[in-house]
């Protein structure tokens, strides 16, 4: 199910785009196999950052009706919260990556999602039309760009978007989508029919959530899909939490974090500190966690064709996934980072 929104027609090429706007990282598939990807962060207020180098850093700055807002490389406000897609914030932080992703003065038809908790209403299978309506409206409502980012790849663009369709869809669906609908080059497609009515186990490792959904005979199976509570933004705040604590810290910056997640090392009052121990304890504990959910949504796993791992926080749980193998039929998709948004682009493409 999804719904519709226009936005200023243009006689412009339309361009198609399936825009995975998770709370951890932004991907967004295109024409001819394009993909891109950047962190979700924002905050209101200017940045207020000044670089005495050459290279200036990856801050743009906007302006939504009175409000200010950053994105980019800052501080991040939360994006933790069932607010966030229909928010300010979010609108900002899409906007920069649309931006990011090379899309300044295009005309765009954009495909979304929602977690299946959020799209359906309650336990059931009806689309909540009003939180949908709500997203629809969001990304396509004013957002001015007030000082572009160094990263933007064409600054000759106007910074702009005409967005004359945006569809919302439930994540799980679209994963379906992709694994049944193979694009063959020149605009044609296949689809494998003798697959379409299997049942299909999807965990979507994501940044606040990971979605645990169950598609049966074309539909979610709503009482065997969930979201949960547990992601990489939960492992990422431990292992800040850890570090703050065992080296009497107030603060520990998203960049420094960055840092610290990338080489396993926090550099405190310049000297490194070996901090892998805290990463790998703090995966541990939300694999454990995400791994229980896993066994109580699908049991065995037996009555399921396949199990499918994707995400984008599909690639920071891998080690953990390799090591232990939850089901014998478990594997993780191609460019699991992107399945969300490749399905989403071929949802709003050949679907919508």
């Amino acid at each position: 199910m999804s719904a519709n929104a226009a936005k200023k027609p243009s006689e412009a090429p339309v361009i198609c785009l399936g825009f995975d706007d998770g709370n951890y990282n932004s991907k967004i598939a295109g024409p001819n196999g394009s993909l891109f990807c950047c962190p979700s962060r924002g905050r209101h207020g200017q940045a207020r950052t000044v670089s005495l180098g050459k290279k200036q850093p990856d801050i743009a700055e906007f302006k939504v009706g009175n409000k200010h807002f950053s994105a980019g490389a800052v501080d991040s406000e939360s994006t933790m919260s069932d607010v966030y897609p229909v928010s300010e914030l979010s609108r900002v932080i899409s906007h920069h990556a649309l931006y990011r992703a090379g899309f300044a003065g295009a005309t765009l038809k954009i495909a979304t999602g929602l977690p299946p908790r959020l799209f359906f209403k309650g336990d059931t299978v009806d689309p909540d039309q009003d939180y949908i309506k709500r997203k629809i409206d969001n990304l396509v409502g004013p957002c001015e760009l007030l000082i572009a980012s160094p990263e933007y790849p064409d600054t000759k663009k106007p910074f702009e978007l005409t967005i004359v369709e945006h569809q919302v869809a439930a994540e799980g669906m679209v994963a379906y989508f992709h694994l049944l609908l193979e694009e063959m080059g020149g605009n044609t497609t296949k689809f494998h029919a003798d697959r379409q009515y299997d049942p299909f186990g999807f965990i979507d490792f994501g940044g606040r959530t990971t979605d645990i959904v169950v598609v049966s005979n074309g539909a979610v199976d709503r009482a065997r899909s969930k979201s949960i509570p547990h992601g990489m933004l939960e492992v990422r705040e431990m292992v800040r939490s850890k570090i703050k604590e065992a080296y009497s810290l107030r603060d520990f910056s998203d960049a420094a974090l960055d840092r610290a997640m990338t080489t396993g090392k926090a550099r405190l009052f310049n000297v490194d500190h070996d901090v892998s121990e805290f990463i790998v304890s703090a995966k541990a504990t939300v694999t454990s966690l995400i791994r229980d959910e896993v066994y109580r949504a699908f049991g065995d796993g037996s009555e399921l064709s396949e199990v499918v791992s994707f995400g984008g926080a599909c690639v920071d749980f891998e080690r953990e996934l390799r090591a232990s193998p939850w089901f014998r039929h478990q594997r993780t998709a191609d460019q699991p980072l992107y399945v969300n948004a490749l399905g989403l682009y071929k949802f709003i493409k050949y679907i919508c």
